[in-house]
C-alpha cells in the first residue's frame, strides 16, 4: 500500500482535520470491518459448536500477535496480550520480587500509567526517585547520578505524552544493566509511529495500549518481555489464559468424565508471555488490533516514521515562520510525532471550535498545544492549523 492512499481508509478526514493522535487515533474502515465481522459471527455463531467457535475467534485474534512480533522484531512467544499500558505496567511492577530499600526510577515527564503503579510500591517499602526534566529534556548524565546499586527498575515512556521527547534507549538500556536494573518501558506514544526494535534497543519489558498510534481498538495492547526473563517472572494473577495446556485446548471444556480436570489445571505457568494473561480476552479488540498492525506493517514501519518526521518538521518549520514557540525539543534525535507549542485554553477551544482537532497537555512544567501527526496526515492539514493560529495571535 502507498502511504499517501491510506488517508482514505479514515473517514474523520471527511468531518475534521484530525492532529490528535496522542489522544487516540480514529478508527479506520480495515479495522472497523474486523471487529463488526466478528460480531457478525457473534451474531450468527457459524460453527455447529459454540466452544469450536470460541476457538475458531482465539486463532483469528493470534494473528495479532504475530503482527506485534513482526511491528517490534520480537519472537511471538516473547508478547503478550493486554487491555491497557497501565495494566502491562502494573503486571511488570507485581512479579518483580522487591525488596525494602530497593528503588525505581521514573522522570517528571511521565503519564500516570508509568508513575502509579510504581510509586504504589511504597507499601512494600520501595522508593521512588525522579529525574527532573531540564528544558523538556531527560539526560543520561542526570540519570547516572541517581540510578545505584538498589535500583531495581527504571521505568521511561520511548516519548513523552506532554512534549514529545525522545530518549535514546539503546544508552538507557546500557545504563540500566550496568547496574542490574531492568527497563520497563511505556512505548503508547511511539509504537506505531516510530520503529522500536526490541532486538537493538534490549529493552526488557515494554507495554502499549492500541488505542493511539496503533490505531487499533480501545481495550487492546501488547506486551512484550524479553525472552530470557519471560519464565524467570511469575503473575500475581493466574486464570485460564495463562497456563500450559495442550494447543487448542480450553480450560473448562472437559467433555468426558475420565478426564482430571484438576490434574489438566495443574500445568503451571506458560513458558511464553502468554502467561502474563490470565482472562478471557476481549475477541472484537483484538481482531481490529490485528487487522490494524496488520495494515501497519504492511505500509512499513520505516516509511511511517519518515512521514511522521517529515510532518513534524513541516510543523515546526510553520510554527517558527509565524513566531509561535516550539516547546519540544528540535534535535534530530529526541524529535517524534509530537509537536508542542505554547498557548492556552483559549487557543485550544478555537482550534477546536474551527475544526482542528489538537489538545493541551503539560507534565513536569512542559507542554501547551499538542500537535500529533500520523502516517495519514498531510501539509494541509498543518496549513490549516498553521492559518487559524496565525488569526489568533
Amino acid at each position: 500500500m502507498r502511504i499517501e492512499e491510506a488517508r482514505e481508509d479514515f473517514p474523520v478526514f471527511k468531518q475534521k482535520t484530525y492532529l490528535d493522535t496522542a489522544t487516540y487515533s480514529p478508527a479506520s474502515t480495515p479495522v472497523l470491518n474486523a471487529v463488526w465481522e466478528w460480531w457478525e459471527t457473534r451474531k450468527l455463531i457459524p460453527n455447529p459448536n459454540a466452544l469450536d467457535q470460541y476457538s475458531l475467534w482465539n486463532k483469528r485474534a493470534e494473528k495479532g500477535r504475530e503482527e506485534a512480533a513482526r511491528l517490534l522484531n520480537a519472537r511471538v512467544e516473547e508478547i503478550a496480550f493486554i487491555p491497557t499500558t497501565t495494566f502491562g505496567i502494573n503486571m511488570a511492577a507485581t512479579m518483580i520480587d522487591w525488596r525494602r530499600g530497593d528503588n525505581v526510577v521514573i522522570n517528571d515527564l511521565e503519564h500516570p500509567a508509568n508513575t502509579l503503579p510504581w510509586m504504589h510500591l511504597s507499601r512494600k517499602g520501595v522508593n521512588v526517585k525522579v529525574a527532573r526534566n531540564v528544558d523538556g529534556r531527560i539526560a543520561i548524565s542526570d540519570l547516572e547520578q541517581l540510578i545505584d546499586k538498589n535500583t531495581r527498575v527504571v521505568a521511561f515512556s520511548s516519548v513523552s505524552f506532554s512534549n514529545g521527547f525522545r530518549i535514546d534507549l539503546e544508552a538507557l538500556v546500557r545504563l540500566a544493566e550496568d547496574h542490574g536494573a531492568y527497563v520497563v518501558v511505556d512505548a503508547i506514544q511511539s509504537l506505531g509511529a516510530l520503529e522500536l526494535d526490541v532486538r537493538k534497543t534490549g529493552v526488557h519489558f515494554l507495554a502499549a495500549h492500541g488505542l493511539k498510534w496503533l490505531c487499533a481498538p480501545f481495550g487492546s495492547g501488547i506486551l512484550y518481555c524479553k525472552r530470557g526473563l519471560v519464565e524467570e517472572f511469575v503473575p500475581e494473577l493466574v486464570g485460564t489464559e495463562n497456563l500450559d495446556v495442550p494447543d487448542g485446548f480450553l480450560i473448562g471444556s472437559v467433555r468426558d468424565p475420565s478426564e482430571d480436570t484438576i490434574g489438566i489445571y495443574d500445568q503451571g505457568l506458560a513458558r511464553t508471555a502468554k502467561r502474563f494473561q490470565y482472562s478471557a480476552s476481549d475477541l472484537p479488540a483484538l481482531w481490529g488490533l490485528a487487522a490494524a498492525l496488520k495494515y501497519l506493517n504492511e505500509i512499513g514501519i520505516r516509511n511511517i516514521e519518515s512521514r511522521v518526521l517529515k510532518l513534524s518538521d513541516y510543523l515546526v518549520d510553520e510554527l517558527q515562520r509565524i513566531g509561535a514557540r516550539v516547546i519540544s525539543p528540535l534535535e534530530d534525535k529526541h524529535r517524534s510525532g509530537i509537536v508542542t507549542y505554547a498557548g492556552d485554553l483559549r487557543t485550544l477551544k478555537v482550534l477546536n471550535n474551527e475544526g482542528v482537532a489538537v489538545d493541551l497537555r503539560y507534565a513536569g512544567g512542559q507542554g501547551g498545544i499538542r500537535v500529533s501527526t500520523h502516517f495519514y496526515n498531510n501539509e494541509d492539514d498543518v496549513d490549516k492549523l498553521i492559518a487559524i493560529q496565525k488569526r489568533i495571535a
